[in-house]
């Protein structure tokens, strides 16, 4: 007769893979609104995918689930509206602003590239937000895109002509909201400026 499998339990796998103290693990749960998104601790934030509805983490936590397609049905994109990329890409956009606004004392970056232009940040001292819109400077095909009333798009919401950076640039100061509004007014820019209706997937590109 051919043994058995025994399996392991599973705090063996944080064992073996994490070398986890299996005396010291700690175990925490909370009771959620029993819906069919619950919201989820955004990228790159601590304990990323947990269920969290905590209000102070409402401007970093995400609303959608997954899904797997039928097959022979491509997972396609279809244009948004402002509101829809809102919906798709906000609460990941918040989460990499605070990244940069936490980690201000090291070397780090964002890049939001929509495929026809991109928007970088970065930490500045003092405490702020430096971001830069691309310009025709530094992509020649931008000339088809960025045109005289979009550039004026760019100029209205604060954003500075290339001078030293070949980009447009933008400093946005420190306050209790920066993450949510640096994140809808890149998306606004990439909307209204670039074109980007979500049809391709906007990359986030990190350090």
């Amino acid at each position: 007769m051919r043994p058995q499998r025994m399996l392991r339990p599973k705090s063996f796998t944080l064992v073996d893979a994490y070398g986890a103290n299996e005396a010291g693990l700690e175990l925490q749960t909370a009771w959620v609104l029993d819906i069919p998104c619950p919201p989820r601790v955004g990228p790159s934030q601590n304990l990323a995918g947990s269920v969290n509805d905590a209000r102070s983490m409402r401007a970093v936590t995400i609303h959608t689930c997954s899904f797997v397609p039928h097959a022979g049905e491509p997972a396609s994109l279809t244009e948004q509206s402002l509101d829809g990329l809102r919906e798709l890409y906000g609460g990941r956009i918040a989460a990499e602003i605070q990244r940069i606004r936490l980690n201000r004392n090291r070397n780090v970056y964002v890049i939001f590239d929509a495929g026809i232009g991109y928007i970088q940040c970065m930490p500045q001292t003092p405490p702020a937000i430096y971001c830069e819109a691309q310009s025709v400077e530094s992509w020649a095909a931008l000339s088809a895109v960025l045109t005289p009333e979009r550039v004026s798009l760019l100029h209205n919401a604060g954003y500075a002509d290339p001078g030293r950076a070949p980009n447009y640039s933008k400093t946005y100061t420190i306050g209790p909201d920066t993450d949510r509004t640096v994140a809808d007014e890149v998306l606004t820019i990439l909307h209204a400026v670039y074109g980007y209706t979500g049809k391709i997937a906007l990359k986030i590109k990190t350090e």
